[in-house]
């Protein structure tokens, strides 16, 4: 398979169809850190829907366990996580009650934010001139600056930049679209309910919700 693969789902459906396994001892100790508890399901969420999307692939006998994480710093067992044995690149993000998760065999990046913050307070940071413009135009800024930032937020996890350079990363093609590639990656979003979701990945992602039992369900717009 040459696609990417990635999931978007709330997180009490993830927990509730998908069964419970360990994280492992660093992630599980990383999740007792989090003070909430919705946080620790948004965590442990998407690792079972990462293994989920490794699953859809062909990847046989992954544990949520296995999914390990790697600093390009530090060395550390957080930041970019590894790929799996089979050889798949793998990604995740949370937000507030939402999850996402990808998978391909090149390097990728995804992420969700189903809340948008003061766009006025970061916009000047994080979007690029032109694109200030165009999701103060917008017909519901909100959802405009989401888009942005979670595909700049995608191509950082994707290797592409820093958080430091987002601002001069153009990743809007118009309020209500993104660019279809930057920087040698294909950007993809999609939404679930009040959430923004997006992907950056070498090939074309093909996007999939669950449905009421847990199994992958084709999203038709991506």
């Amino acid at each position: 398979m040459s696609a990417a693969f990635v999931f978007i789902a709330e997180s009490a459906h993830v927990l509730h169809t998908l069964a419970r396994e360990p994280l492992g001892e660093p992630a599980e100790h990383r999740m007792r850190r989090l003070r909430s508890a919705g946080d620790r399901d948004d965590f442990s969420a998407a690792r079972r829907l990462a293994k989920r999307a490794a699953e859809y692939a062909g990847e046989s006998g992954l544990g949520v366990m296995d999914l390990r994480q790697r600093c390009d710093s530090c060395g550390g067992e957080h930041g970019r996580p590894v790929p799996t044995a089979g050889g798949w690149h793998v990604s995740w993000g949370h937000s507030r009650g939402y999850v996402v998760a990808g998978v391909s065999r090149s390097r990728l990046g995804v992420d969700i934010e189903s809340h948008a913050p003061d766009v006025s307070e970061i916009a000047e940071t994080v979007l690029t001139p032109r694109e200030r413009v165009m999701v103060d135009s917008a017909s519901d800024p909100s959802h405009s600056f989401l888009s942005a930032w979670t595909a700049k937020e995608a191509l950082v996890k994707a290797g592409v930049c820093t958080l430091d350079d987002v601002g001069q990363l153009k990743v809007l093609r118009t309020s209500n679209a993104l660019l279809p590639h930057q920087a040698g990656f294909a950007l993809s979003a999609a939404v679930l309910r009040g959430a923004v979701a997006a992907a950056a990945t070498r090939e074309d992602a093909q996007w999939f919700g669950l449905d009421k039992q847990g199994n992958p369900r084709a999203m038709l717009d991506g």
